[in-house]
């Protein structure tokens, strides 16, 4: 699906998710704020516009697969408002999806010859080819978390500095803005699927044991440490819903109940189960 992208806004999405300085395909003020952009003042012919074109697809594409990403960066708007109600899928079946998309795009990008295109867009496509090159990579390890294009990937994907336990609740507070009821509506949405994705979590954890994939010991008991932690702070609701409710206060609705309640129903179950999961590996961990 391709929705209109700013020149700016598509290099912005792929810069941000390869962790890399781009040199911007456009002008100064040259592009269109709207959505629609101008192609830029260095493209100058058919086969330049065919390229940009598939670096904004490019880019549509990573936001689909990253909706946290879209929120980050001021991009879940217009066409791409569902966007702000949707959260990774962390399962073995999302991973699977990324990796497939990551790797349809990686293929669509190596093909297009970029000979005579402007120095600007051949570093763009360079970028995009290696950090999508090197995930796939990653994404060929029966195991761990991968990411497309950022610095943090790590072989387990939940332990003490990494997984949605400590990413979501920092995410919805500081990234997800509330201006309106269809704000605090999609974050509802999200909280609830932030319980759908620490199971997803869970899927790959378990399936990690399976392998023999353990942390070591020293690292489950900080992670556990920290789990404890957020499990008590999650009693009666805690962050999730003190954020919700401090920034609807002139929004008419229940929003910190409702709240409170997916917390108590869904989040707080899927983050114990996720505890008791590496709390059983650690019987067979080594340090």
């Amino acid at each position: 699906m391709h929705y209109p992208i700013s020149r700016r806004d598509a290099l912005a999405v792929l810069a941000s998710a390869a962790a890399f300085p781009w040199l911007t395909a456009c002008s100064p003020g040259g592009d269109d704020a709207s959505g629609g952009g101008s192609a830029s003042a260095a493209a100058s012919g058919p086969r330049d516009d065919e390229a940009l074109a598939l670096l904004d697809d490019v880019a549509n594409e990573l936001l689909t697969l990253f909706p946290e990403l879209a929120t980050s960066l001021g991009l879940d708007t217009g066409a791409r408002a569902d966007l702000k109600s949707r959260l990774t899928d962390r399962s073995l079946a999302g991973m699977e999806r990324i990796a497939a998309r990551v790797r349809t795009d990686l293929d669509r990008v190596s093909a297009f010859d970029t000979t005579g295109l402007p120095a600007s867009t051949r570093i763009s496509f360079e970028v995009v080819r290696s950090a999508y090159g090197t995930a796939l990579e990653g994404f060929a390890l029966p195991y761990g978390e991968i990411t497309v294009g950022s610095w943090r990937n790590a072989p387990y994907p939940v332990i003490q500095n990494v997984g949605a336990y400590l990413d979501i609740p920092r995410f919805l507070d500081t990234d997800h803005r509330i201006v309106d009821a269809t704000d605090a509506e999609a974050y509802l949405v999200r909280l609830e699927s932030y319980a759908a994705q620490l199971d997803g979590e869970l899927e790959r954890m378990q399936a990690a044991r399976e392998m023999g994939v353990v942390p070591p010991g020293f690292l489950i008991d900080k992670a556990v440490g920290q789990m404890t932690l957020s499990l008590q702070a999650l009693d009666g609701g805690g962050p999730l819903v003190e954020s919700i409710e401090r920034r609807t206060t002139d929004i008419s609705g229940d929003w910190a109940g409702r709240a409170r309640a997916l917390v108590a129903q869904a989040v707080a179950p899927a983050l114990e189960r996720q505890r008791a999961e590496l709390q059983a590996q650690r019987a067979s961990a080594t340090d």
